[in-house]
């Protein structure tokens, strides 16, 4: 999974027309990383630019020598507990046994490597700990960004172990980005991160917009209003 984010949209910064702000939010994330990690929530509607500004965090923390990591929320494993936690740390499975033991223990049973006895459950505050040990050991040598899309999507607990990682970053060089649709109900809505939300462009800043992608576009089709998206 990495650097997917990269690829999967090449947008120039100067074409992110009226998002300086939020632009500049986000790359003062990256450029402090040496003093400070942190996390933000990207929220907005579908399709208003939360994806082409994580973009640009990437392509700045790629410059900057970061190593960047993607997961993406899933409809269908909303169900599966751990399923997007799993998904980001795949990479690092094989350096669990540095952890503690028990924090390796509970990400084992977590993930489904451990057999476990019937009816036992792994302790969400063990399988935290051990996901920040595991993330924290993964930048020692180069600063991390970690990338979640559609979070919206994203399983309860992971979204609960995820926001206690978010909260315990100001010590370790890792920016942790999530990009939330607006007006979809889940787990998301109770990270407890930071959050930048993202409005519609202002009517003078959408016409350029518009002229800089679809010049020959009739006038009574630039002024048709913007219809309500789906969630």
């Amino acid at each position: 999974m990495r650097g997917v984010i990269l690829a999967a949209v090449g947008v120039p910064a100067s074409l992110l027309f009226g998002r300086d702000e939020e632009l500049a939010r986000v790359r003062a994330l990256i450029e402090r990383v040496s003093d400070r990690g942190g996390a933000l929530v990207i929220r907005g509607e579908a399709g208003i630019g939360k994806s082409a500004l994580i973009a640009q965090a990437a392509l700045r923390a790629k410059e900057r020598g970061f190593s960047i990591l993607t997961a993406i929320g899933v409809q269908s494993e909303t169900r599966f507990a751990f399923a997007a936690l799993h998904q980001l740390l795949h990479p690092f499975l094989g350096t669990l046994e540095k952890l503690p033991g028990a924090q390796c223990r509970a990400l084992e049973m977590a993930f489904g490597i451990l057999d476990v006895v019937p009816g036992e459950v792994p302790d969400v505050f063990l399988i935290a700990l051990g996901a920040l040990g595991v993330i924290a050991d993964a930048a020692v040598n180069a600063p991390l960004l970690l990338v979640v899309e559609d979070a919206q999507w994203l399983d309860g607990p992971s979204c609960e172990v995820l926001g206690f990682v978010g909260r315990r970053l100001d010590m370790e060089p890792v920016i942790l980005l999530f990009g939330v649709r607006e007006g979809v109900s889940s787990p998301a809505d109770e990270l407890g991160l930071p959050e930048l939300q993202l409005t519609p462009l202002e009517e003078a800043t959408a016409s350029v917009l518009l002229s800089s992608r679809a010049a020959d576009l009739p006038p009574e089709v630039r002024a048709r209003p913007r219809r309500t998206r789906c969630p």
